[in-house]
């Protein structure tokens, strides 16, 4: 079992999708026809963090479009400083939502594969979200939103590139040598 710090954790079989709340540690596995019993808690909590990720960042990067739009036209207020510090704050949030969702398998989560997940992600919004996305907003001639879609497929593009070449070190520099150390 994880060593969150949650009350229960939620198991489900994966042939009869029977459900079992588990209350307290127990050493092993629980079974269900001859299986292992799969963990749904991380699963849901997962989902969650990642919703709650997407919206505490959509929100800072909103709330600072709008900060900059308020710098050009009105001095320096009370209010600039209480926007810097809820940007600041939102950023904070999304960071921890970030830092969380890296850490929420039963499983300790290696660099290597925090990597593949976020590369994951982002071979689906380069290869198929985004380039549909601009092509459904040239069909409706809105081409202002399909540059826009074309730069982040781009830019996906760009940073898939960076992060595999950061695996590649990160994966080189952890293999044991031949005598079985770092």
């Amino acid at each position: 079992m994880s060593s969150h710090n949650l009350t229960y954790d939620l198991l489900e079989c994966g042939r009869c999708r029977q459900r079992v709340m588990l209350t307290s540690k127990s050493r092993g596995e629980i079974q269900c026809c001859g299986f292992p019993m799969r963990n749904v808690t991380y699963d849901r909590l997962g989902h969650y963090l990642d919703l709650s990720l997407a919206q505490t960042a959509s929100l800072s990067q909103c709330l600072s479009v709008i900060e900059n739009q308020l710098e050009h036209t009105v001095p320096s207020t009370k209010q600039h400083t209480h926007l810097k510090a809820l940007i600041h704050r939102q950023q904070a949030a999304a960071g921890k939502f970030a830092h969380l969702l890296m850490g929420i398998s039963d499983e300790p989560t290696s660099l290597s594969k925090s990597f593949m997940n976020v590369i994951d992600d982002l071979y689906l919004s380069s290869l198929n979200l985004y380039p549909n996305f601009a092509l459904e907003a040239k069909s409706e001639g809105n081409i202002e939103y399909a540059r826009l879609f074309d730069e982040l497929t781009e830019l996906d593009k760009e940073t898939i590139a960076v992060l595999e070449d950061n695996l590649y070190w990160v994966e080189k520099c952890t293999k044991p040598t031949s005598n079985g150390v770092l």
